[in-house]
């Protein structure tokens, strides 16, 4: 291995992370991009949280709005999408439990 290359066991694999996106999609009608990159403790659990979150959009199980440029970026389920755009103007709490709906 060249000198200064550095190899580190992931602590998560993709699709550990696509399956806890999955989940927390179900639990909460929006969910906060900025919120999941918090939760993350190394640089490579952002990368394998941003690649998850990519994954799940090509296969166009999860969508993500973002209303202004550089603006807070917004996940939920595809057949949520409706919902997410009227209730995102409503108010900015990206965090509803579908059970207080």
């Amino acid at each position: 291995m060249p000198q200064g290359t550095l190899t580190v066991p992931l602590a998560v694999s993709i699709d550990e992370k696509i399956q806890n996106l999955i989940t927390l999609t179900m639990q909460h009608v929006r969910v906060r991009f900025n919120q999941l990159l918090e939760s993350a403790t190394t640089r490579v659990e952002i990368i394998v949280t941003f690649l998850a979150v990519l994954e799940l959009i090509k296969r166009g199980q999860l969508v993500a709005q973002q209303d202004r440029l550089f603006g807070e970026i917004i996940l939920a389920q595809r057949n949520e999408t409706r919902s997410v755009v009227e209730s995102a103007r409503a108010d900015t709490d990206y965090t509803t439990d579908r059970e207080n709906l």
